[in-house]
């Protein structure tokens, strides 16, 4: 049950009509009758993830998308907020250790660690 009041409802808003938020929106690109966006969290959010729908309102009223799960987004730790455990307090750091579009991941028990690549797709 996403609750705005808990953090586990987002609303992010782009255009004329922006409502202020913690969360970003913005606009990357446009091609045709395609729009692509940008979203950057609140740096206190929750780790999880977050289904995303796209709204649009206009004078005729509003539609919202299907459920995809292919364009859920997912918030897997949250260095930039001090109270968690991954917080790095240098920004070099961040950018050495975050902002890498691919990197390795690596899972498993203290005696059974195993390692696979993963794209972090930034």
């Amino acid at each position: 049950s996403p609750d705005e009041n808990k953090g586990t409802y987002i609303i992010v808003s782009i255009g004329k009509e922006k409502r202020d938020g913690r969360w970003k929106g913005r606009v990357i690109g446009m091609q045709g009758n395609e729009v692509t966006v940008g979203i950057t969290p609140d740096v206190s959010c929750i780790v999880g993830r977050f289904r995303t729908f796209v709204a649009v309102v206009t004078d005729l009223g509003k539609q919202r998308t299907q459920r995809d799960p292919a364009t859920d987004f997912y918030v897997l730790f949250n260095p930039w907020d001090p109270v968690d455990q991954v917080y790095m307090s240098k920004d070099t750091d961040r950018q050495e250790y975050l902002m890498n579009e691919v990197g390795t991941i690596y899972n498993g028990e203290f005696n059974n660690i195993t390692s696979r690549s993963w794209n972090f797709g930034q």
